[in-house]
């Protein structure tokens, strides 16, 4: 796999639909929030798998770090889910609004975000004619 623009956006996108389902699952214990965080939590961390496989060594550690922050953001989520699963919405939400699973979305989230402007304003630079 040739790791392009698309495929990080990708898994920026991945990253946001994984935290609104959990949180909606927490929220209102609605099974078809569970459903999907289980169905794109695998593609998820497939795509990042892929990234550190397949990537230049350059860019490699950078895909490390995310793969970290992302591991420890899915324990903590499917901690959510056990906790809504048991009864205990009201320790789900304690949970994902904890500061440690802040800290994980901050480095998940911002930084495939700023890769991603990155790799924007390089090729709009590329691309102006002036």
């Amino acid at each position: 796999m040739k790791l392009g623009l698309y495929h990080i956006q990708l898994m920026r996108y991945y990253e946001e639909v994984l935290a609104q389902a959990v949180r909606n699952y927490a929220f209102t214990g609605d099974k078809k929030w569970e459903m999907r965080y289980r169905a794109v939590e695998p593609m998820s961390d497939g795509l990042l798998k892929d990234a550190i496989a397949n990537t230049d060594e350059k860019i490699k550690p950078f895909f490390i770090v995310m793969d970290k922050a992302n591991m420890r953001l899915v324990k903590m989520e499917y901690g959510s889910i056990d906790l809504v699963n048991e009864g205990k919405k009201e320790q789900a939400i304690d949970l994902l609004e904890s500061k440690e699973y802040a800290d994980q979305r901050k480095v998940l989230a911002g930084g495939l975000e700023d890769f991603i402007t990155k790799i924007e304003s390089k090729t709009f630079k590329l691309r102006r004619p002036f």
